[in-house]
């Protein structure tokens, strides 16, 4: 399958890259890799947008990169694919203009994703207290939506106290080794 890096093309403006952004590139190049089954292939994208100002460097680098996965997503159904996104898109709750941004080409958060606390200094019990900049997303309409798979289902896997227990880290040394931010996972059934 494939297994690429990702750089901004050429015909950048056309996905609302400024001219001449495919010379910079992204903060963080995101990859691609493919799977294949008898019937279907996915591929997945990842990627890790700048954290630096909202309105100069992080949102035209989400619209960007949203417009090109959804250009790209149009083209490779043609050919039966699966083509999801995940990653830190260093963007906020829904109705902020980050998200607006991330879902306006079509991108879907599913909803079994949308409760849970993206890191480890979120909490259960209020999980919109704390960041939201890990996603995994796909397109469920038009010529880019996902085909043949059915969601099935979705969560965290919760890492503070359950990894390094045995040698006393607070959560910032935890941060530090391995991550703040709780992996997210999605289970998607195919067609029967």
């Amino acid at each position: 399958g494939l297994a690429c890096e990702l750089v901004i093309p050429d015909e950048a403006e056309e996905f609302g890259f400024t001219e001449g952004a495919f010379k910079k590139q992204f903060a963080r190049n995101p990859y691609a890799v493919s799977f294949a089954t008898p019937d279907t292939t996915f591929i997945l994208v990842t990627t890790h947008i700048d954290f630096g100002n909202e309105d100069t460097e992080r949102l035209p680098e989400l619209r960007g990169i949203a417009r090109w996965m959804q250009s790209w997503a149009a083209d490779a159904n043609r050919w039966h694919h699966n083509f999801l996104v995940l990653g830190d898109f260093n963007l906020d709750r829904v109705g902020n203009k980050l998200y607006d941004a991330f879902v306006e080409t079509g991108l879907e958060v599913p909803f079994v994703l949308q409760a849970h606390p993206r890191t480890i200094y979120g909490r259960q019990d209020d999980p919109t207290g704390s960041s939201y900049h890990d996603q995994i997303a796909w397109f469920s309409k038009g010529k880019s939506k996902l085909m043949d798979l059915e969601l099935a289902g979705g969560g965290i896997c919760e890492i503070w106290g359950r990894l390094l227990t045995d040698i006393g880290l607070t959560k910032g040394s935890f941060a530090a080794r391995i991550s703040d931010h709780n992996p997210l996972w999605v289970e998607f059934r195919l067609p029967a």
